[in-house]
């Protein structure tokens, strides 16, 4: 997977639109197939525990059948007998 982009937008920063978070903020754990972004860098004094925010994350990768994290799978064959193709996510541990 490619990350292209990182935005946070929060109503605990300066300004209601989104921040751009660098990525060198984003570290990747390849045994756990985990990625963690350092809000730090967010700008201000980062965020306190319980606060709302929304997280974009740009990126580019093959959608595969692995059922794990970000995949494709195959939804149940219709009327018409085709198979409709479905993007799923698995969020487990968040």
């Amino acid at each position: 997977m490619n990350v292209t982009h990182l935005a946070l937008q929060t109503s605990e920063l300066k300004s209601t639109s989104s921040s751009a978070l660098p990525l060198e903020s984003l570290t990747f754990d390849e045994d756990r197939e985990r990625a963690t972004i350092d809000l730090k860098q967010a700008g201000g004094q980062g965020l306190r525990e319980g606060a709302d925010a929304k997280l974009w994350v740009r990126f580019e990768a093959e959608l595969t059948g692995s059922m794990a994290g970000y995949y494709k799978s195959e939804g149940d064959a219709g009327e018409d007998g085709k198979k409709p193709v479905c993007v799923r996510s698995e969020q487990e541990g968040i």
